[in-house]
């Protein structure tokens, strides 16, 4: 992991119906060294996602029309960024045995 606690090679796909919301989460894990991908329904994102499967999918769990599983870990809005980069932090460390943050700092 590099200083900021991504992945430089971490593929992100974020799912959700807000094209705002996506284009600044996606910003905000880019500017870390993350790849990321948008798509606006679950549908899309399965064809987003290509013949590689990210390593982490953000979904916005309001999408009531969208089946979608239970989440590992989710950040309420408004999205508070140091709660939402340190859940994407988490999750992606997660599989290194990193430990789940604590209230502040995560899910």
């Amino acid at each position: 992991m590099s200083g900021n606690g991504f992945s430089a090679k971490k593929k992100v796909l974020g799912i959700g119906d807000e094209p705002a919301i996506r284009a600044c989460l996606s910003a905000l894990l880019e500017d870390r060294g993350c790849q990321t991908r948008q798509a606006a329904t679950a549908i899309l994102g399965v064809e987003a996602a290509g013949s590689e499967a990210p390593d982490l999918t953000g979904v916005d769990i309001l999408m009531r029309h969208e089946k979608v599983l239970e989440p590992r870990a989710f950040v309420e809005k408004p999205i508070d960024v140091s709660t939402f980069l340190g859940t994407v932090r988490w999750i992606i460390g997660a599989a290194n045995g990193a430990p789940k943050p604590g209230k502040g700092n995560g899910p």
